[in-house]
């Protein structure tokens, strides 16, 4: 079913308590308005899109990332190879695509580093950030000390700006308009049970977005953009905005980091 108003009004009565406690990053931007678009690969049905996705991004002259997993760019090499060789970053989706929530310190670096290692190896790539799946919900010191020490930027959180954690450069996930504990996605606004949100609502949502910040971070799905709906969110986007990839945020705060 599709009704805004409940779709809306459920968000904002459980979200307070499906994520109490979540942290969220207050972070600032001073520079101009920069919007980071990135496409986070879940599936098999992402990959496959990709192709065609790489071509519409090459037309619009869109810089992006693409947050991989390691077992799914096994899967497709031909895949990782184009985005490649189309200028795009890839980004540290973990090696198998768990959730970080829970893991110890020595499973996430092994999450971490086999995907690393495996860019190295097998594409000669050095990839620069990092994204955890399902994102992050508590603050948690030992991810902040595993990046810091690999050199990686972090996007696993929900919030505004930028900001520098415990040595590590944060670009937060802008957070959603109407629910700010969660990021501003395709998730929540078109898989929630029951009750989904219309994609005028998500478009006046994004336009509202765009307004009231100076900087945002998206991602979106591959296979869930390509029927039309991406070349509707790129209409929206008014002028005086500049796209921008992760990485190159990351580094314009490298000396902050370093300080």
């Amino acid at each position: 079913m599709t009704n805004d108003h409940l779709h809306n009004y459920l968000w904002r009565v459980l979200l307070p308590i499906r994520m109490y406690g979540r942290f969220i990053v207050n972070g600032t931007w001073n520079g101009d308005r920069t919007l980071c678009m990135t496409f986070d690969c879940d599936k098999g049905d992402d990959m496959e899109a990709v192709p065609r996705l790489l071509s519409l991004l090459r037309e619009e002259s869109i810089p992006s990332g693409f947050a991989l997993y390691g077992r799914l760019a096994n899967r497709y090499p031909k895949v990782v190879e184009e985005i490649l060789r189309s200028g795009h970053e890839i980004i540290n989706h973990s090696f198998s695509h768990v959730s970080f929530r829970s893991l110890e310190f020595d499973q996430m670096k092994g999450e971490i580093m086999s995907f690393q290692e495996q860019m190295n190896e097998g594409f000669a790539y050095a990839v620069r950030g990092f994204r955890a799946p399902h994102l992050m919900w508590k603050y948690n010191h030992s991810l902040f000390r595993l990046l810091r020490e690999n050199a990686l930027y972090d996007s696993s959180y929900v919030g505004s700006g930028v900001a520098i954690i415990n040595g590590t450069v944060e670009i937060p996930l802008t957070a959603c308009p109407q629910h700010p504990q969660v990021c501003f996605d395709f998730s929540h606004h078109f898989e929630f049970p029951l009750v989904r949100s219309s994609f005028g609502n998500y478009l006046r949502l994004w336009q509202r977005l765009l307004r009231n910040n100076y900087f945002v971070n998206i991602y979106l799905d591959p296979r869930l953009v390509m029927d039309g709906s991406l070349e509707k969110i790129l209409r929206r986007i008014p002028k005086g905005w500049q796209f921008e990839k992760l990485g190159n945020v990351a580094r314009r705060l490298g000396s902050t980091v370093s300080q």
